[in-house]
Formats: structure tokens, sequence, C-alpha cells
């Protein structure tokens, strides 16, 4: 099981974006581009701070350190909006199809709070190895995790497909903007979600909600 902090899209706005999607790329795009794979619209995110395999006795704490800062008014709600299309990570390698959000400060704001109380959840879990030898968290590996992860870069972005190098390249030159109607989006609240991989894909299951203050509230 994996785990990170994301902004959610909206599912019912995801379903009219995927669904626009669709249809856009089959009428202009001839023949029809293959491997490509549209990622599930309920679960269109824009990932704040992955953490991988996390130590699972650290999780109430990092939530609870979460809501902490947002009640001590360190976020709030705000209006996203999706821009221009990416291939990534790169266009020459592209394994994604993704779409800018903005804006970049509050985004960036809310990816370095959660970035900040995992790292203070996961640090103050200090496991040592069993009488079997089983793997557990260290303080060494909490210090590991926390140099790795001050090291990670932050683009906001929202995956809306998955594929291969050449068919996401031939897809690219095809899009247009999106509607305005798909555009935009309220962020009302972050969300803990696990992963795990399968062979069709990843499947997400959200463990935590935590909503955030209005800006008059705040």
């Amino acid at each position: 099981m994996r785990l990170f902090w994301a902004v959610q899209y909206p599912p019912e706005q995801g379903k009219k974006l995927i669904a626009w999607l669709k249809k856009h790329t089959n009428s202009c795009i001839h023949p029809k581009v293959s491997g490509v794979r549209w990622l599930d619209p309920a679960f269109l995110h824009c990932t704040l701070h992955f953490m991988g395999a996390f130590p699972i006795d650290a999780i109430p704490a990092m939530v609870e350190q979460v809501n902490l800062l947002v009640l001590r008014g360190e976020a709030g709600m705000f209006q996203a909006e999706l821009g221009p299309w990416h291939l990534l990570p790169r266009p020459a390698k592209a394994r994604v199809l993704a779409l800018s959000l903005e804006p970049k400060l509050e985004l960036s704001a809310l990816a370095d709070l959660v970035r900040k109380a995992a790292i203070k959840a996961q640090s103050a879990t200090v496991m040592v190895r069993d009488g079997e030898g089983a793997q557990h968290y260290t303080q060494q590996a909490a210090m590991h995790y926390q140099r790795a992860n001050y090291k990670k870069a932050f683009f906001a972005h929202l995956s809306v497909a998955r594929g291969k190098p050449a068919s996401l390249q031939q897809l690219y030159p095809e899009l247009v903007e999106l509607p305005k109607r798909l555009q935009g989006f309220t962020v009302e609240k972050i969300v803990l979600i696990a992963s795990e991989l399968h062979s069709r894909g990843a499947q997400y299951d959200v463990v935590a909600t935590v909503a955030l203050e209005r800006a008059e509230d705040i």
C-alpha cells in the first residue's frame, strides 16, 4: 500500500472531463490513438505529497497534525483552475498526460503543509526490528525520509491519462483548451489516499479527509 496527500478534482466534474476528452480524441484523430488509458474520473487528483510505504502507526498523528495546521489558519479554501497540457515526466519519455493546476502559491503551501506533517509524524515513530527480523521503521529511516523529501520539487498538475510515449506524443498536438465549465473548481478539502497497484492500474481508497476553512473563517 502506498500513501499520498492530494487535492481531488470533483468526481462528477471528472466524469464530464474524461467524457469530453474521449469524444474529442475519437473525433479529431484518425486512426484512433491506441496505447492510451484514461484514468478513473472518480479519482482525478493533484498529488501534494507522495509518501510511499508510510508507517501505519504514524498515520493518525499525521492526520491530527494536518488538522491542527489547518485550524491554525495555515491553509484555507480557494479556487483552482486547470491550465495548459503537459507530457510528463518530459515529452521524450512521456508516460502521463496532465494539465497544470493553478494557483501555484496556494497549492505549494498545501504541499508544504502536508509534507511537514508527514515528516514530523514519521520522525516520531521510532520502531526497531523484532525478534524475527521483521521490517520496521527506525530513527535512521525517518531521517532518510526527511532528507529525501526536502529534495523533491513540486509541480501542481492533474493527470488524466497514462500511455506509451509514442501514443501520448501522437495525441498531444491535437489537444485543445478545455471548456470553461471544466477548468475551475473549489478546493474545499484535502484527502489522504491509499493506492494499490493492479494489472488494470492503481486502485484508490480515501483513508482520511481534512476540510479546509473558508477564507473569512481563518
